[in-house]
């Protein structure tokens, strides 16, 4: 929807209530008429028909504006509030005390200002009355007359007609004790406030940690303090921010802008022709990936990547940091991790891209076969079987050859040629040198103790054994580490919660619910992979489900996205009319991929578009091509599978029959490159 300022009209029934308290239209300008307001996580704002459209976050139902008219809206942490036409205040959302409360108290108000966990309200006769959290003072106002009121994080600001500022609340950092200026606007933010003077420069007071306090030069018309962050519209109608810039939130686009709103990690203005631009963290308009085929794709905690059929590496979701922007190249493997993402590229060679802060995303040079990044470290296996990591030290693996390997943040595990488990790091208690055997294994997340970003508690981890059950170690926290039974072909573990792929193609997940990142859809799945807080699925028709944290885009993908798990043969124009002799022909790759094609009727060999199974020998479920016409006839699909010992199956299904399988349908484990070998004939039609 499109979203324009309210016309000045739209303000004429609370004008001669303004008129009264303050000093000069100019003034009134300043603040009247907020029509648009960012929260900690979602935005609100009011459409040109006076309605509120809200976006973002939705846990507690702040983004769920009632159906009613409104000529001001206030976006807080969890809840929001707005002003009616007839001057009464509707808030919704969370309806707790600790969380600010979403039932406001009756009378006629002008104006209404949500913080973190509290509001205020500024009444028709110039007194402010809050509501909410009250633990430092932040919901006592003073009994004085105001004429406009801004909440921050636990302080609130109020500006008197004389354009004094008084404030009440935390003052820790200063934030509640304002300079002896004349103001014409306030706005609180988190641990800091700011004002704009008379002669149009910005003032800020309080905590300046990421140099929020401290506004550049300049005339400005509006301002709004963030939690750690500042916007202001310039005299000139461009948008200039400073402080805190991790999520691209002080990075505002051009262009000439009214209004502007700064959140916890984004921002939104409005333009003067009436559009909302919003960016940073929860902005609009993020980068999506287009609709492609895939060959792979892996979850990090707020972003995913997948490799397309034609082997490059789209990612979308949370890119404050790099992670979501591959480089140009062809790949054959992707691993998201928490800020960054590796992947291996056609040649066998590691790129990373997105933080770099520990070194985990500057690789080694040498052949690779995969790779998995974790949080501040990232493994590769070379071509040789050897596991090789960087970053953050936490131990070295062994001296085993190994067929898979698996990052978390603080550890990592993988699982040798011969089945053994293996797991390194800051293990918490995790076994190293498991007896069981393993088809595969996954190093799950941790929870990172206070006070420090690289000590981790509770170090957890799950692999497939070798007759298919799942079996977890380590810090049981949300009961993580207690799988269900069954047979399964895959896990995933996340941070505080695991998926696993059964062997009828049904997802099952366990652990940490609290964003629904444990609850699946239902339907056939080939692969799964838990995130932080989202997990998601590759169903057996190709396409992306995601479940769980929905905030910046993670569990987003477009529709119409399908992945190239589902195989697609190209359609093949019978030579003989009555019987078709089809054979299956392959060959093993040097990367560990098996690569095949299919000649009818002792023709050429026909080569797909998409062509390759991934060296990945936990995967026993069976992929699928698309149909194989002939003459306009469907005759059936090619399907295959990778086995725990490494080599590759193939087979035939005919169009509603059983699977056919020839006597000669195996390509041998991975050992080097092989020529093409042909699988004895299968006979369809006749």
């Amino acid at each position: 929807m499109s979203l324009r300022l309210l016309a000045a009209a739209a303000f004429a029934a609370i004008a001669t209530v303004f008129a009264l308290t303050m000093t000069s239209d100019s003034a009134r300008a300043d603040f009247a008429g907020q029509t648009l307001s960012t929260g900690y996580n979602h935005t609100c704002a009011v459409s040109e028909d006076n309605a509120v459209v809200c976006w973002g976050n939705d846990e507690y139902g702040q983004a769920s504006p009632p159906s009613r008219i409104f000529i001001q809206v206030s976006a807080g942490r969890y809840r929001s509030c707005g002003v009616t036409t007839d001057g009464a205040v509707a808030c919704w959302g969370n309806d707790q005390y600790q969380y600010g409360r979403a039932t406001p108290p009756t009378g006629l108000f002008t104006q209404v200002s949500t913080g973190g966990y509290h509001t205020c309200g500024l009444k028709a006769d110039g007194t402010v009355v809050c509501w909410g959290d009250d633990y430092f003072g932040q919901a006592t106002p003073p009994a004085e007359r105001f004429i406009q009121v801004s909440t921050g994080g636990y302080h609130t600001c109020g500006l008197k007609a004389d354009g004094t500022a008084v404030c009440w609340g935390n003052d820790r950092f200063g934030q509640a004790t304002p300079p002896v200026e004349r103001f014409t606007q306030l706005s609180a933010g988190g641990l800091h406030s700011c004002g704009l003077t008379a002669d149009r420069t910005a003032v800020c007071w309080g905590g300046d940690q990421v140099g929020q306090a401290t506004p550049p030069a300049g005339r400005f018309s509006r301002l709004s303090a963030g939690d750690y962050h500042n916007c202001g519209v310039t005299t000139d109608d461009t948008i200039v921010c400073w402080g805190w810039d991790r999520y691209g939130q002080t990075s505002a686009p051009r262009g000439r802008f009214t209004q502007i709103a700064a959140g916890t990690g984004h921002s939104c203005g409005v333009t003067n022709q009436g559009a909302v631009e919003c960016w940073g963290y929860y902005g609009i308009g993020r980068t999506s990936p287009p609709d492609a085929r895939f060959t792979q794709v892996s979850a990090g905690r707020d972003h995913s990547c997948g490799v397309t059929d034609a082997e490059a590496v789209l990612c979308w979701g949370y890119g404050d940091s790099g992670q979501a922007t591959p480089p140009n190249g062809s790949f054959i493997q992707v691993s998201a991790g928490s800020d960054h993402t590796c992947g291996v590229t056609d040649v066998g060679t590691i790129e990373c891209w997105g933080l770099d802060e520990f070194g985990q995303a500057s690789p080694p040079g040498g052949s690779f076969i995969q790779v998995s990044a974790g949080e501040h470290h990232s493994c590769g296996l070379t071509s040789t079987d050897e596991v090789q990591c960087w970053g953050v030290s936490w131990s070295n693996p062994p001296a085993e050859r190994f067929a898979q390997v698996s990052a978390g943040p603080a550890h990592s595990c993988g699982v040798t040629r011969s089945g053994v488990a293996h797991c390194w790091g800051l293990l918490n208690g995790l076994p190293t040198g498991r007896a069981e055997h393993f088809l595969q294994v996954s190093a799950g997340g941790s929870q990172r103790a206070a006070g420090s970003p690289l000590l981790i508690d509770g170090t957890h981890g799950c692999g497939v054994t070798s007759n298919g059950e799942v079996e977890c170690w380590g810090v049981d926290s949300y009961g993580r580490a207690s799988p269900p039974s069954g047979d399964f072909v895959q896990v995933s573990a996340g941070v505080s919660h695991n998926c696993g792929v059964k062997t009828n193609g049904q997802i099952v997940c366990w652990g940490d619910n609290q964003y629904g990142e444990a609850s699946p859809p239902s339907g056939v799945f080939v692969q799964v992979s838990a995130g932080d807080s989202h997990s998601c699925g590759v169903t057996i028709a190709g396409t992306v489900e995601c479940w769980g944290y929905n905030g910046p885009d993670a569990t987003q993908p477009p529709a119409g996205l399908r992945l190239a798990q589902t195989i697609t043969v190209q359609t093949i124009t019978a030579m003989e009319a009555d019987a078709v002799s089809l054979r299956i022909v392959a060959r093993r790759l040097r990367d560990g991929r098996t690569e095949f094609a299919v000649q009818i009727n002792g023709g050429e060999r026909i080569m797909p578009r998409v062509r390759y199974v991934p060296a990945t020998p936990s995967r026993q479920f069976w992929f699928a091509s698309s149909a194989i016409v002939v003459e306009g006839v469907e005759i059936g699909r090619i399907e295959a599978r990778l086995l725990p010992d490494g080599r590759t199956e193939f087979a035939f299904r005919p169009t509603d029959g059983e699977r056919i399988l020839p006597t000669s349908r195996y390509i041998s484990a991975r050992s080097g490159a092989t020529g093409w070998l042909q699988s004895s004939a299968i006979e369809v039609g006749g």
